[in-house]
């Protein structure tokens, strides 16, 4: 007979938040999102750093894909980063560490892979994982506060005029 996934109901759940992943991708929501939190952290130090870590864990909380949030993030906020003068170490940084955090917040895939692999409760395994997860994302919050408090020539403020409301790209719907 049938085994395996197919059996499996759970396990339905991974393709959908594979799909959620590649909408928000293809509909560029994700880049409005960075854009409007670099224009609404741009006077906080590190405020690019900062809207990259809100946007890697919003990006966790919707699909829950680790592969493809990291490669979105880092193809959206990486050259950006750079260009705006940010350190390469903390450019780096706060990218791969906000961009994993979808193993962790709820809907994961890898905490459905596990809840079906251990055979308990997805739905227990999601409570369990959300207080780490969104504490995990604060302490990088915390983190990037700090260095750019004593480091400041590592993540430079973004000029007035650099941000405006105006240069956003809205298409005609």
């Amino acid at each position: 007979g049938a085994s395996g996934a197919i059996q499996n109901p759970v396990l339905v759940a991974i393709p959908c938040f594979i799909f959620m992943g590649t909408m928000l991708e293809r509909s560029r929501v994700a880049y409005d999102l960075l854009h409007i939190l670099q224009i609404m952290l741009k006077r906080v130090p590190g405020g690019l750093a900062l809207s990259v870590t809100v946007m890697g864990t919003i990006l966790a909380a919707t699909t829950g894909i680790i592969g493809a949030s990291v490669v979105m993030i880092t193809l959206l906020a990486l050259p950006t980063m750079l260009d705006r003068g940010y350190s390469t170490p903390l450019a780096t940084g706060t990218i791969a560490a906000s961009a994993t955090l979808g193993i962790l917040i709820p809907p994961s895939i890898m905490l459905v892979l596990m809840a079906s692999l251990m055979a308990i409760s997805v739905g227990n395994l999601f409570l369990g994982a959300i207080l780490p997860g969104f504490l995990l994302a604060g302490l990088y919050f915390v983190y990037i506060l700090v260095v750019c408090a004593f480091k400041p020539e590592w993540a430079p403020p973004l000029p007035d005029d650099m941000i405006a409301l105006e240069d956003t790209n809205y298409r005609n719907l």
